[in-house]
């Protein structure tokens, strides 16, 4: 599964906080196993809305804060964050005991980890951002950062009502942890069933057997001093992005590591357009937290960037998409106050 959101540089939180995004379902290989092609699917949208008095989302500048409300706005409008499932409040979602049902789960909420349990029952993942595994990975819960999608089949336990939610997370805010969020119900019900878990799966793209053509190292970091005016900036290599600047400059047909370091107290999740990437080295992960996946073997096209630590990232530019692009953090307060680059893919020998 991929998505879909406006990207005006600016508005992009305020667009997204109003509900602005949606699935896109690519069909493949995986479709075709055969225990995947006779379930069910479900199609599922988190989302968070920002809104007042009136179920609108007031247009005002955004400020980082503590407390449940990680945000404020300036001028102080009072507002409330809302988490909705397929745009509804705590919708019930059905499944007979012992069917298996795929779910296919895109966090579009502009600022939010979802941490995404359901109560008593395991996800049996089978792709990660687009892309399918080899073989199912056994899960308790499954970390998305914001933009992330996860593929997952679940299998109805005992009859029974057991909660789908985010469990609260450290996004290193200073507001310290986020707390748990209700988003639906899971209602386990009706005439019993035997469905099949799948195994093995499909075979996933791999890295084609290149030299590394060239190592870069990104620095991201915020600036909370007010020194520069009202609200907050956030910068990569000590720059505010600017649409009309080249960042990065790459060749299409090359593999390219990339060393994404963060000296900042908050977790800034990578989204690189265009060409996914494999996590090769991470450093920094708070001690006791379990909610990372680290496999070298992964393809992501947004990781979470620990607080003070950093990660080392893999990728192939393709050969066959040239041209401008971005990257950026996907917490989308962050992205429109300075945290985001432009990246051009230049034809095979036109890199500098």
């Amino acid at each position: 599964m991929h998505w879909y959101h406006p990207h005006h540089h600016g508005s992009t939180t305020h667009q997204a906080w109003s509900g602005l995004a949606g699935p896109i379902v690519v069909e493949g290989d995986i479709d075709q196993v055969p225990e995947i092609a006779g379930m069910r699917e479900r199609t599922i949208v988190l989302s968070m809305l920002r809104l007042d008095g009136n179920g609108e989302n007031p247009t005002a500048v955004v400020l980082p804060t503590g407390g449940d409300d990680p945000f404020t706005t300036v001028p102080a409008v009072p507002t409330r964050m809302v988490a909705t499932l397929n745009g509804q409040l705590r919708p019930e979602v059905t499944l007979r005991p012992g069917e298996t049902q795929r779910w296919r789960v895109l966090n579009a909420a502009p600022h939010r980890s979802m941490w995404l349990h359901v109560e008593r029952h395991s996800l049996h993942q089978i792709g990660q951002d687009g892309i399918p595994f080899a073989r199912t990975r056994t899960v308790r819960a499954i970390m998305m950062a914001s933009a992330n999608r996860a593929e997952f089949v679940i299998q109805g336990g005992a009859p029974g009502r057991y909660r789908i939610y985010a469990a609260g997370c450290d996004q290193g805010h200073p507001g310290g942890v986020r707390p748990d969020i209700e988003l639906g119900t899971l209602v386990v019900t009706g005439r019993e069933t035997t469905g099949r878990i799948p195994r093995q799966l499909v075979e996933p793209p791999r890295l084609p057997r290149l030299p590394v053509a060239r190592r870069r190292t990104l620095v991201f970091s915020g600036d909370i001093s007010g020194k520069h005016g009202l609200g907050v900036r956030f910068l990569i290599d000590g720059k505010l992005y600017d649409v009309d600047r080249i960042d990065q400059e790459v060749q299409a047909g090359t593999v390219e590591e990339w060393r994404i370091v963060n000296e900042d107290v908050f977790q800034h999740p990578l989204h690189i357009h265009v060409n996914p990437f494999q996590v090769i080295d991470v450093k920094g992960i708070p001690p006791r937290d379990t909610s990372w996946q680290t496999d070298p073997g992964i393809w992501w096209d947004t990781f979470r960037l620990p607080p003070n630590g950093e990660f080392t990232l893999r990728t192939y530019f393709r050969p066959d998409i040239t041209g401008k692009t971005v990257f950026h953090c996907h917490i989308l307060p962050h992205e429109d106050n300075g945290m985001m680059g432009n990246l051009l893919i230049s034809p095979k020998g036109g890199a500098r």
